[in-house]
């Protein structure tokens, strides 16, 4: 598969479809376009079989695809191969004219052959025929001849004489280009040469199936034997190929849009292309109706010459074809026979004979249950955008007729149509409907797009507006479409005259928005502190329980960034419990103790697994699909929570449990939550294979969930300073945030980059950061990657040797009775650090050790790997034999794939004096 721009499908072709009548002048025909990919990619197999036909002619190559998929593009990189420069490449291209001139697109690319053509002499004097067709070579042909009078013999005069010329040129490619359009003397002049063509040369030609006149039948029969033939059928590229071209094209990652481009563009490498060079906002069109995959994904605009390619081959369909593919294009999905009858208003008898036209041209395909829906989004939208207004508001208000007596009716697809069609109040009542059914489903993406547009229209009155701003709000806080949905809350409280309780119910949605997937922590406690204050008392309206909980316990999380301490947080927790119990609701008391799990979990309260009660169960048959959510959303939150503290085992069987089951809900924010976490999972317990690429491509697709972006980053960043990438480790580290406990672990990192490289001044600045927010909020076991860099930092800083040991010193008292076995195994590694610093080489020697045990049981192999080192220099300098547990070390780093690491054990061994191991198996270059 390839990258391509065939520059000869980039030509306006007709008119729109509601003005098909031909034009009065032929199109021009547009010049090749240079490609935006710099390489060809996913056309390997092909390219290859090119290279190796180039050197067995005679040969005819025939290649076939749709528009945009790339037949020129490998074609011209082929001929621009070193190989074929000593090579003579004729390029014409079949153009569709009213009267096209006979043998046109051969006559074209001879026109340019002046260079590689022998004296007048040495040619055949047949080749004089050609005088009156090649001006451009007057002086290059044989003399004129006199005219025959029998139109028979001079047309057969004038095929010798072309297949004369070819063979005086010698080695030669003649390239034909969008054969389908070919006219009838081409097509013969075609089968003359393919049945004599000259010894030294290959002819390529390039069409598409679907333009034919008859698709079944071949553009050309065989070669006669003695030519090598290849027939190539250029298919769109994989996802695979699609993430290649991006980053061929865009390897910063700026110009392509969030959403997914293998489904934006069918792997169309066209369609890639200009998407990539779109800006982001010139490519979508809110146009209602128009713009919606099945996916719900929004589109991108059509490329020109795909859509110029499309609207040519609908003017060659039949009456009842043309209707069945506008209605195919207003219903979007797949549809059966009878629907598509009935939208597009075709009698019953004509539809089969119509569908089988449309299979037969490649413009529909038939799926599962005799369905037929358009073999790419980007057809679909094309024969949607070519529909006048009211063309499309009649075949919407039919699909609204003819899906309203479906059982069950599909309620997101009628409030799309009659938003289309101008039925604004069926639309509403449509639209909010399937939102409920879609909140009913655990679908809360869908529910967010469904009520959005309908909140921000003006015209749906102010009772459905702000009811419907609550259901958004609410469906957001579990989706993905927060920064939407926080500029309707915004703009809904902004309205005068809303009852008191209203405005807490919408200020509640905003806060926890806020606070949960805008990393605005403080924003969002100010807001839910002031919903408090307007929600009813609940002990007096037991109804109000519910969002005032729901605050509370938002309140009670204790890891964000939002300046409160700990114990605050425990109060609200304490507060919503309370709540919970009072109003008697099972349900809202469940989600009370599971925000409390969570919060002592992550604080290392030993109390919290038995909060928590049984550890939720992917294999519960008893759990409905509301008790999976939730059990769902309750093992992602304490699969964070565990490996915050240390708990990876059971971290990484809550992970398994939670991704089990949110299977299918991809795009929601509990999923997008799920994925930070096993980023930080696998860098804790050393899976770092790939791992660098899936932080990357976190930030790349989830830029609508912060927090989850900035656990990729501190993952990122990490990893870059264990491989030597500095000033990547120092970007990324600095732009991680969104809990206190991954800030501090980026400040920890922030502090290592600076103190290797001797800046003590920003070392310190970097720990004395992480130590601020650790001490604000009274949470000392978040400091566990931090404190033994804080120790070494400031041990070895001049007047900071009693700081470093009141750091120390504060952070064991701060774990005393806690639940984290990382803390603890950092603060073995702080008094072996102290005792190093101290200069008690073996007493630091032995402490180092026992860290390596206590990192070993967790694990963390990284750190084992750097107290190992660690013990092995504090042997060293104590005059020991050190060097066996710095090789060990070594070993460790090289298995995890810690280059910067290596290369310093390395270096100290080689001051040792002491061999080193041979590295195996050939040298890398990385990337280069």
């Amino acid at each position: 598969m390839s990258v391509t721009t065939d520059p000869a499908e980039g030509t306006p072709r007709s008119a729109p479809f509601d003005s098909l009548a031909p034009t009065s002048a032929p199109p021009a025909v547009a010049a090749p376009a240079k490609p935006i990919c710099p390489v060809l990619i996913g056309r390997d197999v092909e390219l290859d079989q090119l290279r190796d036909l180039g050197g067995r002619p005679p040969a005819l190559v025939v290649i076939e695809g749709e528009a945009g998929i790339g037949k020129s593009r490998l074609v011209r990189d082929w001929l621009a191969e070193p190989q074929m420069s000593g090579v003579a490449r004729l390029v014409g291209q079949c153009t569709p004219l009213r009267e096209p001139f006979p043998f046109g697109p051969v006559i074209d690319a001879l026109a340019d052959a002046a260079r590689w053509l022998p004296t007048p002499s040495a040619l055949s004097p047949v080749t004089g025929a050609l005088r009156p067709l090649l001006p451009e070579l007057s002086d290059r042909l044989a003399p004129p001849l006199e005219r025959l009078g029998n139109p028979r013999q001079e047309r057969h005069r004038m095929f010798r004489a072309v297949r004369d010329l070819l063979a005086a040129i010698g080695p030669a490619v003649l390239v034909l280009e969008d054969l389908h359009e070919v006219d009838t003397g081409t097509r013969e002049l075609l089968r003359f040469l393919v049945d004599r063509l000259p010894e030294q040369l290959i002819l390529v030609l390039t069409y598409r199936r679907e333009d034919l006149a008859d698709p079944n039948a071949p553009l050309i029969g065989a070669a006669p034997s003695g030519v090598a033939q290849l027939r190539l059928a250029l298919g769109p590229l994989g996802r695979t190929e699609v993430a290649r071209l991006a980053t061929a094209v865009d390897p910063a990652g700026h110009a392509a849009p969030a959403a997914d481009l293998f489904d934006l563009t069918a792997g169309i490498p066209l369609a890639v292309e200009e998407t990539l060079s779109t800006p982001h906002e010139q490519l979508t069109d809110p146009a209602p109706g128009a713009r919606t995959a099945s996916s719900g994904a929004q589109l991108v605009r059509v490329p020109p010459a795909l859509h110029d390619a499309l609207l040519e081959r609908i003017t060659r369909l039949s009456g009842s074809a043309r209707r069945l593919l506008h209605g195919a294009a207003i219903l979007e999905s797949p549809a059966s026979e009878e629907l598509l009858s009935r939208v597009a208003d075709v009698p019953a008898t004509h539809t089969t004979g119509a569908l089988a036209e449309l299979v037969a041209r490649a413009l529909l395909s038939a799926g599962p249950g005799g369905r037929y829906a358009f073999p790419n989004p980007l057809s679909r939208q094309a024969v949607y955008d070519s529909l006048t207004e009211p063309a499309r508001r009649q075949l919407h208000r039919r699909a609204i007729a003819a899906l309203r007596d479906s059982s069950p009716p599909p309620l997101g697809e009628l409030a799309r149509h009659c938003r289309a069609a101008g039925l604004l109040a069926d639309w509403h009542r449509y639209a909010e409907a399937a939102a409920d059914q879609a909140i009913a489903l655990g679908d809360d993406q869908t529910a967010s797009q469904l009520l959005r547009d309908v909140v921000s229209r003006p015209d749906a009155g102010r009772g459905t507006r702000v009811r419907l701003a609550i259901k958004l709000g609410r469906a957001a806080l579990t989706g993905m479409s927060h920064g939407e949905a926080l500029d309707v809350l915004r703009t809904t409280l902004s309205e005068p005259g809303l009852p008191s309780e209203v405005r807490g119910e919408l200020r509640l949605c905003l806060g926890v928005l806020l606070r949960n997937q805008a990393s605005s922590a403080r924003q969002g406690r100010t807001e839910l502190e002031r919903a408090l204050e307007e929600l009813p008392d609940p002990g007096e309206l037991p109804h109000a329980a519910m969002p005032a909980a729901r605050a509370m316990a938002s309140l009670g999380a204790p890891y964000l960034l939002d300046g409160g301490h700990v114990e605050q947080h425990l109060e609200w927790l304490t507060k919503a419990e309370c709540t919970a119990q009072r109003s008697g609701q099972a349900d809202l008391e469940a989600l009370v103790r599971a925000s409390r799990a969570a919060a002592l979990v992550v604080i290392g309260d030993p109390h919290g697994w038995s909060v928590a009660g049984p550890l939720p169960d992917a294999h519960d048959p008893a759990a409905d699909g509301d008790e999976e959510r939730r059990q769902g959303r309750l093992a992602a939150n304490l699969a964070w929570a565990a490996t915050c503290v240390g708990h990876y085992q059971r971290a990484g069987s809550l992970l398994h449990t939670g991704e089990r089951m949110t299977a299918g809900t991809a795009g929601s924010y509990v999923a997008c939550c799920l994925t930070g976490t096993a980023l930080l999972q696998d860098h804790a317990v050393g899976n770092w294979s790939g791992l660098a690429e899936r932080a990357a491509d976190v930030v790349r697709t989830m830029p609508d969930v912060p927090t989850v972006v900035g656990e990729a980053r501190l993952v990122r960043g990490l990893l870059a300073l264990s491989t030597g990438e500095l000033r990547e480790a120092e970007t990324h580290l600095a732009e991680a945030g969104g809990s206190v406990p991954v800030v501090v672990s980026a400040a920890a990192g922030l502090a290592r980059l600076a103190a290797a490289a001797g800046d003590t001044d920003t070392a310190g600045h970097w720990v004395r950061h992480g130590l601020d927010l650790v001490c604000g909020k009274g949470v000392w076991c978040w400091a566990a990657e931090l404190i033994p860099t804080a120790v070494a930092v400031l041990g070895r800083s001049v007047g900071q040797q009693p700081m470093a040991r009141k750091v120390l010193d504060e952070f064991v008292d701060g774990i005393s009775g806690r639940d984290s076995p990382l803390a603890e195994a950092a603060a073995m590694a702080g008094r072996a650090m102290l005792a190093e610093v101290d200069g008690q080489h073996l007493a630091a020697a032995a402490q180092h050790a026992d860290a390596a045990r206590a990192y070993e049981l967790l694990p963390r192999p990284y750190e084992v790997a750097h107290a190992t080192e660690a013990k092995g220099r504090c042997l060293l300098a104590a005059g020991r034999d050190g060097a066996t547990a710095v090789l060990e070390a070594m070993s460790a780093y090289e298995r995890l794939g810690a280059p910067r690491d290596v290369a310093r054990c390395r270096q100290l061994l080689r001051s040792l004096g002491r061999e080193l191991p041979h590295r195996r198996g050939r040298r890398g270059y990385g990337s280069q």
